[in-house]
């Protein structure tokens, strides 16, 4: 078959114009997915991440706070999914959650692997010790078995911090390290602030048995994590964080779970 040049140009011409479309449409569908964001969290984690068992609903202080900060990026929160802790970060690597939304602590390790919000919690790392124990401070856990959640910074970097010379035990999750306290097959945990004090003083089940041992005065800071190369979702959130850092929002979700 033979094309003449008049033939051949339109050919070209029509081969634009498709490839036109194609860029066109694929750039419009990368947006629209811009527009929406998938939620990492775990529910092992109260009260930033739990599980409304009544409602079968993942609730929480920090998915209260990442959903007004989606809110004011003009951002749908498209899926919230639980993870176990040693899992959460993987999910974030490999794409399955464009972001992690739990008690993420700011570390220098980690900020070589994934990218930081502004901080939202400022936290102090807590001892919990039975209630028949004799240790009150980080110095009386040197040789002690001190449970942590498994992969998290206070395993890692946390009791070594405090006491070099206690001997970390990991659990899935801080619940499972209480369960071990209660039963005295571990001489103490360490946990955020918070979540020590609900298992210390809240818990209707726990608090009879467990007491806080003592309180870092150091702190660190919470904030959502994104993949290291997402400038893009970065800089929406910090945005969408300062708003509503100054039109109260912030405070107010504070309030609700804190106050």
């Amino acid at each position: 078959m033979y094309l003449t040049r008049s033939s051949l140009k339109k050919l070209l011409s029509i081969f634009s114009l498709i490839l036109l479309c194609f860029f066109f449409y694929a750039d419009n569908a990368n947006a629209n997915a811009r527009n929406s964001i998938t939620v990492g969290t775990s529910t092992t984690m109260p009260p930033f991440g739990l599980m409304d068992k009544k409602n079968n609903k993942i609730t929480g202080y920090s998915i209260d706070y990442v959903n007004a900060v989606a809110q004011a990026a003009g951002l749908q929160v498209r899926e919230i999914k639980d993870y176990l802790w040693k899992d959460i970060f993987n999910a974030l690597y490999n794409g399955e959650v464009d972001l992690v939304a739990s008690s993420v602590t700011v570390t220098e390790a980690r900020k070589e692997l994934m990218l930081f919000t502004l901080p939202y919690f400022t936290n102090h790392l807590t001892l919990v010790v039975h209630k028949n124990s004799s240790i009150n401070s980080f110095a009386d856990i040197a040789r002690k078995k001190i449970g942590a959640t498994a992969g998290g910074s206070i395993a890692s970097v946390g009791i070594p911090r405090l006491n070099p010379n206690a001997t970390v035990v990991p659990f899935e999750s801080i619940g499972f390290a209480a369960e071990a306290l209660r039963l005295g097959e571990i001489d103490g945990f360490v946990a955020d602030e918070l979540l020590a004090l609900f298992y210390a003083v809240q818990s209707p089940h726990y608090a009879k048995y467990l007491k806080i041992g003592a309180v870092d005065t150091a702190f660190d800071q919470f904030a959502i994590a994104v993949r290291i190369d997402d400038y893009y979702l970065l800089d929406k959130l910090n945005e969408a964080i300062e708003i509503i850092n100054q039109n109260g929002t912030a405070e107010k979700i504070y309030n609700d779970w804190f106050n």
